[in-house]
């Protein structure tokens, strides 16, 4: 459903504070296709509907990843086309956005990892495409086999530490960069957020973790 301002911090408040930075509105101006078995209902409604099946958890290339309509600016006059019974209104509306900019420093949780690969990492239920590969990793870092876990070995005071990146904990990680692999679409508009096996993910982020004050959250804890 659409939200307005009011309830635009409710979703911030139930996604975290730390994560609002990530988030941005964009305008969109799009043609909407009414059904006729709606033109009886409110218009502002219908088109809410009909523009959030669109595009909510679709991703638009080199913007980021829709959450949903934000608000409605602009409904322009119905249309409706030969051979088509349909209505077709001109709208601009504002999009409530997500891809976080380069450099933001992000808390997440590590979901999952491989020698390969590195560290997998998501922000809870909303976002999980998120890869820090082993060269991104602190310094000293290596994958041991037998934990089947990443493991950072610093020397301190002279003496070998370890320090576990344990799965199913919190990281503070930092953007390195957004990700858009240009995927055939499947309408006129942008391909559905989840993996395509063929193409990979739409959009996936890359961050890094081999800062200081950056690595699991525990190690900085004091």
């Amino acid at each position: 459903l659409p939200i307005n301002s009011s309830s635009s911090f409710q979703l911030f408040n139930k996604i975290g504070l730390l994560f609002v930075v990530m988030f941005f509105i964009s305008l969109i101006k799009d043609v909407v296709r009414i059904q006729p078995h709606l033109f009886g209902m409110d218009r502002n409604t219908v088109l809410s509907k009909s523009i959030n099946k669109l595009y909510a958890n679709k991703v638009i290339n080199k913007l980021g990843l829709c959450v949903c309509l934000f608000d409605i600016i602009e409904i322009g006059d119905l249309e409706i086309y030969p051979s088509d019974g349909a209505a077709h209104a001109t709208v601009s509306f504002r999009l409530l956005m997500f891809k976080p900019f380069i450099g933001e420093v992000i808390q997440g949780t590590v979901i999952d990892c491989s020698r390969e690969e590195g560290l997998r990492v998501s922000l809870g239920e909303f976002f999980s495409e998120i890869h820090i590969p082993p060269s991104k990793l602190q310094d000293k870092s290596h994958f041991d086999e037998t934990k089947g876990l990443w493991v950072w070995c610093p020397v301190v005071g002279g003496k070998a530490q370890e320090f576990v990146y344990g799965k199913d904990e919190d990281i503070y990680f930092m953007v390195e960069e957004n990700i858009f692999h240009d995927t055939p679409r499947k309408s006129g508009l942008e391909n559905k957020a989840h993996h395509n096996k063929e193409h990979g993910p739409p959009f996936s982020v890359q961050g890094k973790a081999n800062l200081s004050g950056l690595g699991m959250c525990q190690w900085w804890t004091y």
